[in-house]
């Protein structure tokens, strides 16, 4: 989240696990981020990055408007990393 907010992101997160996403990421109205897809993050963090087929199929499939992306930590690099969902 600090790192989209750097960027003049608005973020909302998910205490617990409640939401279907664990942060919401709504850019500003010009994206200074080249790398990332424009339009709203639907943003699930995962530690390894393994999402389980159903619930990649659940977030492929939500019904809001957003990009669905997976945030999880590099094993290699222990930086963070992310991919589409």
């Amino acid at each position: 989240m600090a790192f989209l907010r750097k960027y003049g992101y608005y973020c909302i997160r998910s205490f617990g696990s409640k939401g279907m996403f664990d942060v919401i990421a709504v850019p500003p109205k010009i994206n200074t981020l080249i790398d990332y897809p424009a339009g709203t993050l639907l943003i699930q963090c995962k530690t390894n990055g393994y999402v389980p087929p159903a619930e990649r199929e659940r977030l492929k499939k939500s019904h809001w408007e957003g990009t669905p992306i997976i945030v999880y930590r590099d094993k290699k690099t222990k930086r963070k990393a992310w991919r589409h969902a």
